[in-house]
């Protein structure tokens, strides 16, 4: 790779690290330090910290990244990790983890080589566990991406302690979660059928 290339693409890391650090810290600039009042009593709460646990759990480092992207992530799904729980748990809990926005909607564009495929991975079989009853759907590039993107997402499950006896069923493109009465499905298709 050129010299001019490998400085595109170093400045691009850097933006999107910047902007990941962003959304992450701003919580913490707004709500001051300290401004946290523990950690929330629900059952939202335990699944939150379950969830951030586990992705720090696999006996990997992940990037600065990655952790943005993961603290991101996390954010869309507060709406559903504290469903029937009051708002006020909610921020108490953002507040805890530094999570800026629980909006629904996320966007990342990142260069080749970013960690994308494990942080997706790693988020999915984290989640499916932390939160049962949660439905992923993941769309790839083609086939094969898929395929690879959910044996790497059972091999993080797997990694969970007591995760592996609760896989109900895997194929191609599909792995089913069973928890009590829950039931979470993970399923990563090709984006065009033909591929």
């Amino acid at each position: 790779m050129a010299l001019h290339d490998q400085r595109g693409v170093k400045r691009a890391l850097d933006h999107a690290i910047t902007f990941l650090e962003k959304v992450q810290h701003n919580a913490v600039a707004r709500g001051g330090a300290g401004s946290c009042r523990g950690a929330p009593d629900g059952r939202a709460g335990s699944r939150l910290d379950r969830l951030m646990r586990f992705l720090d759990g696999f006996g990997l480092v992940r990037s600065k990244g990655q952790r943005g992207l993961h603290t991101a992530m996390v954010g869309v799904m507060m709406t559903k990790i504290f469903e029937g729980e009051s708002d006020a748990e909610m921020r108490t809990a953002m507040e805890k983890h530094k999570i800026d926005s629980s909006n629904q909607q996320l966007m990342c564009i990142t260069p080749r080589r970013f960690g994308k495929t494990t942080a997706v991975a790693m988020f999915c079989a984290a989640l499916a566990i932390a939160v049962p009853g949660v439905v992923i759907s993941i769309f790839s590039t083609a086939r094969r991406a898929s395929s690879l993107l959910l044996q790497q997402i059972k091999g993080f499950l797997q990694q969970i302690p007591g995760a592996s006896a609760k896989i109900a069923s895997s194929n191609v493109e599909t792995i089913v979660v069973r928890d009590g009465m829950s039931y979470s499905k993970i399923s990563s298709y090709p984006g065009q059928a033909k591929t």
